[in-house]
């Protein structure tokens, strides 16, 4: 249930899910408010692996949503190259 959920979720794909390799299976839900920016997905690299869970938050109030948002991307391709 919360693997669709996170996976229909549009809102976070320019965060963590923008920097996850399209094959794997992904899916994450993003948050913003007052300057804070938080996004939390999970991960499968291949089919049959174990879940991975990935959270982010930046708190930077005088950041614009677009420069936040780029932030998470790099995260992820790191975590992504250390899980895979």
């Amino acid at each position: 249930m919360i693997q669709g959920w996170t996976r229909a979720s549009t809102t976070g794909l320019d965060r963590l899910g923008g920097g996850l390799p399209q094959a794997w299976f992904a899916g994450d839900k993003s948050g913003t408010g007052n300057g804070v920016y938080n996004d939390v997905a999970f991960a499968l690299p291949r089919r049959g692996a174990r879940p991975n869970l990935i959270a982010c938050y930046i708190d930077a109030p005088r950041a614009s949503g677009e420069a936040a948002s780029a932030a998470y991307a790099p995260v992820a391709r790191l975590v992504s190259r250390l899980l895979a």
